[in-house]
């Protein structure tokens, strides 16, 4: 499989290119650190940097950036993303990439997703992934998520993005 990772070059996306690298996928590292992106691409044998408009060949989008840069970088997303395009994001809260996604990139069927661990993890086994659809397409796709993740270990929690951030908030 293709994937695009935007914000490759900082610690948790450099840690899913990493891993997803091992895991035998094909790699596009978008970051705008690009001397970053691109010394992480020459550790990695199927990997390249790549920038937005690349995105378009990708089979899965993961976007891992800071929350409060989501929103803008949907904007430069936006057209880029095919219809029923599968993206990713990695935020810690979810509403606000959910409406994000809506408002920017709303051909993609979107997916929030929270690894509840850092970059220091070796592997997904032993921690908790919370993934957070929002519709019946990303529903599908939580599943298949799912799937991919729980033979690696993981454990996956399913719940509705507004009930994800009333758990974050509480945490």
């Amino acid at each position: 499989m293709k994937i695009a990772i935007v914000g490759a070059a900082g610690k948790l996306g450099s840690w899913f290119a990493a891993v997803l690298h091992e895991h035998g996928h094909e790699l596009v590292l978008i970051g705008r650190r690009r001397e970053l992106v691109e010394r992480l691409a020459g550790t990695l044998p199927h990997a390249a940097a790549g920038g937005y408009a690349d995105v378009q060949a990708a089979d899965l989008i993961i976007v891992s950036v800071p929350l409060h840069t989501v929103e803008a970088v949907f904007e430069q997303l936006r057209p880029h993303v095919k219809p029923g395009q599968a993206v990713i994001d990695l935020s810690s809260l979810k509403m606000a990439p959910l409406r994000a996604a809506a408002a920017w990139i709303p051909q993609a069927c979107f997916l929030g997703v929270h690894p509840m661990f850092g970059p220091g993890a070796e592997s997904f086994a032993g921690h908790n992934v919370i993934l957070t659809p929002g519709d019946d397409a990303s529903a599908a796709l939580a599943v298949k998520v799912e799937r991919y993740l729980q033979p690696l270990g993981a454990h996956v929690v399913t719940m509705e993005p507004q009930t994800h951030d009333e758990v974050m908030g509480i945490v």
